[in-house]
């Protein structure tokens, strides 16, 4: 398997800023000391489904799918990462926090640092 293209940081502008992230638009400002950067990651993927004994590639392709196949699929998603402005700061804890979009876009369960 092919390691994504990472891109990153993205640069931030008052008019260009990362959907729903500290320090932008509405949202709450980034706390002292630290900064919020956004990543993007492209590759290819394949189509996978939960069965009663694990994780499996589906096979055969549905026609739902058929378009873009079920293997070689390209995506692009992104990273957010908030870190210690001062990398002497950094704890060695990471937090991994799936973004939700169970509302149609993402959403952050908290912005805890």
């Amino acid at each position: 398997m092919k390691e994504p293209t990472v891109i990153g940081p993205i640069p931030s502008t008052a008019t260009n800023y990362p959907f729903a992230v500290e320090g932008f638009d509405v949202q709450p400002p980034v706390p002292k000391g630290y900064v919020v950067e956004e990543y993007l990651f492209s590759g290819k993927g394949d189509l996978y489904e939960y069965t009663p004994t694990g994780i499996r590639r589906v096979t055969p392709c549905p026609a739902a799918a058929a378009a873009l196949g079920c293997t070689g699929i390209p995506y692009t998603t992104r990273m957010i990462v908030k870190r210690p402005v001062n990398p002497n700061q950094f704890s060695g804890t990471v937090i991994v926090e799936p973004l939700n979009p169970s509302a149609g876009f993402d959403i952050a369960a908290s912005s805890a640092c």
